[in-house]
């Protein structure tokens, strides 16, 4: 949530907010506030949206205009554009929602907390004061320069105070006094002693009194003299054997060398960092523990099986490799015995090439064959009558020379085809089935005139058009993306690869248990899929319809 720095009820202010396209993503530039559709809005807590109506700024830097909205850069500050909040979006509450829409561009709507000026009422001698009385009582406290002289009433209390502190004070007897004094050890001691005695009394001197002047009255002066030879008779200072052991943990001379032979080798190691300016080499063991680190972290990525380790693990769901190999993004459902390239290359070999210089495999042959047979056995030709009866309706000679043409063709065909035993000659059984088929069909067969098959010739596409249309299905002809729903098991070849390609090319978010993929608009979740990972095994299960 960004904070501006805005107090409830501040006015003229200012807000920056970077907008970005609903397709890519990225920073949007180029908007405007007159662009089409171009709307702002405010909310208050509890309050209903207010519209904030835009309006143009002669630059970024230009004086503050309620609903002023302009690009801050195109060039350094892509998709960055200033907006001038109205008074009224920031009057009162602990926040302000302000809302942004443009065409093709993701929606924005910014939280901007509202801070509040806390003012404490300050009571002086039991009274509240305001905030032009404190300056006031505040020049009334005396200064470090001793010229500022106290209020009446505050030194009516402060007197009050010390008067009551100074009768409640018990002070040491002189016999306590005596006892304690005694156990001061030397003279050094005392004299130092009396030098801090002495700067005590300087100090006291400079200490405002009661009275406003540098000296203290006879009460206060009597309980800080009475203070300080009680403390003064219970300081126990060091003796000389504290003193001398103390002063035996100083550091010597030997161990000054100590010091000085690491610091030199805490340079020496410096010395060999590389630096800013690129000239220093790594020694052998820092830059073999780096080596080691980039190694380790190429492993825990898997990125070391790309060339250099053999993979027995699996790629993780919906990653680039993912995506690239499976049609759904899992890596652990490819095979290489039937996915890799290798296997699909030796695949397209055996397919016959428009070329006609390809030849089918063994299997493909055997499978065609029985087809072949399937088909020539199942076929009902016409009997003798029928191709008597329909021999009879044969309108000329010339007709007739035709059908002969046909009929040695069929049965030059016929002589090539494979049968059963393998051989090219029709068992029995097949051969007086079709020739009881084909002369009944021969009979009843009116046949085109040369006109009609000349015609009729003419419409069929020749093999160029048929791989033009063919192209033109991958190269020319677009299609939809799938719509939202439920993938379904069985589909047709174009749904299954634009399903991939919607896979591959829109949005797509994955949190701990859900995978979503999003439409053309990015906002959208047509599809998705619950997810899991135990550490182990990461897991995505089959992509369902979106919510």
């Amino acid at each position: 949530m960004p904070d501006f720095g805005i107090y409830a009820g501040d006015t003229s202010k200012t807000i920056y907010v970077r907008l970005r396209d609903s397709t890519t993503g990225l920073s949007k530039t180029g908007l405007a506030f007159g662009d089409a559709n171009a709307t702002a809005s405010y909310v208050l807590p509890l309050a209903v949206d207010q519209p904030i109506t835009l309006a143009t700024l002669a630059s970024p830097s230009a004086s503050w205009a309620t609903g002023g909205f302009v690009e801050v850069d195109a060039v350094t500050a892509k998709g960055l554009y200033r907006l001038d909040l109205p008074n009224a979006a920031i009057a009162s509450g602990d926040f302000t929602i302000i809302n942004i829409e443009f065409d093709n561009v993701i929606e924005e709507s910014l939280e901007i907390p509202l801070h509040t000026r806390k003012v404490n009422a300050i009571e002086v001698g039991g009274t509240t004061q305001t905030a032009g009385d404190v300056p006031a009582a505040l020049a009334l406290i005396p200064q470090s320069g001793g010229t500022t002289t106290w209020n009446a009433t505050a030194l009516a209390a402060i007197q009050t105070e010390a008067d009551a502190s100074l009768t409640s004070y018990a002070g040491p007897t002189k016999a306590e006094m005596d006892t304690a004094h005694g156990l001061l050890a030397t003279e050094a001691k005392q004299d130092i002693i009396d030098t801090n005695v002495d700067d005590i009394e300087t100090a006291i001197a400079l200490v405002p009194q009661s009275g406003g002047t540098t000296t203290w009255n006879a009460t206060a002066l009597a309980a800080i003299q009475t203070e300080a030879d009680a403390s003064l008779t219970s300081y126990a200072g060091p003796t000389k054997a504290e003193m001398d052991t103390a002063h035996g943990l100083l550091a010597t001379e030997a161990k000054q060398d100590i010091i000085d032979t690491n610091v030199d080798d805490i340079e020496t190691a410096i010395a060999l960092v590389p630096q800013s300016g690129g000239t220093t080499t790594w020694n052998a063991t820092a830059l073999a523990a780096i080596q080691t680190a980039s190694n380790d972290a190429m492993v825990v990525l898997q990125l070391d099986h790309l060339l250099h380790i053999a993979d027995t693990g699996s790629t993780t769901v919906a990653s680039i490799i993912g995506k690239i190999v499976a049609d759904d993004g899992d890596f652990g459902t490819f095979t290489p015995s039937t996915d890799s390239l290798n296997i699909l290359s030796q695949t397209l070999a055996g397919v016959p090439q428009s070329t006609g210089t390809t030849s089918w495999n063994a299997t493909a042959l055997a499978a065609i064959q029985t087809e072949a047979d399937a088909s020539l056995t199942s076929y009902a030709g016409p009997t003798k009558a029928e191709m008597d009866t329909a021999h009879g309706l044969l309108a000329t000679e010339a007709k007739q020379d035709i059908i002969d043409t046909n009929v040695d063709d069929i049965e030059t065909a016929i002589a090539l085809v494979p049968q059963s035993g393998g051989t090219t000659t029709w068992n029995a059984t097949a051969l007086a089935a079709i020739q009881t088929e084909a002369d009944a069909s021969l009979t009843s067969y009116a046949g085109p005139t040369k006109a009609e098959m000349d015609t009729a010739h003419g419409l069929l596409a020749t093999p160029a058009q048929v791989n033009t249309q063919v192209l033109d299905v991958f190269t020319v002809d677009t299609f939809a993306e799938p719509t939202k729903g439920l993938p379904p098991a069985t589909t047709t070849l174009a749904n299954k690869i634009g399903f991939n390609y919607k896979a591959w090319r829109n949005r797509s978010t994955s949190t701990s248990s859900v995978y979503s993929l999003y439409n053309d608009d990015a906002t959208t979740v047509d599809h998705d899929a619950a997810v899991s990972d135990d550490t182990t095994t990461a897991e995505r299960s089959e992509m369902t319809d979106g919510p």
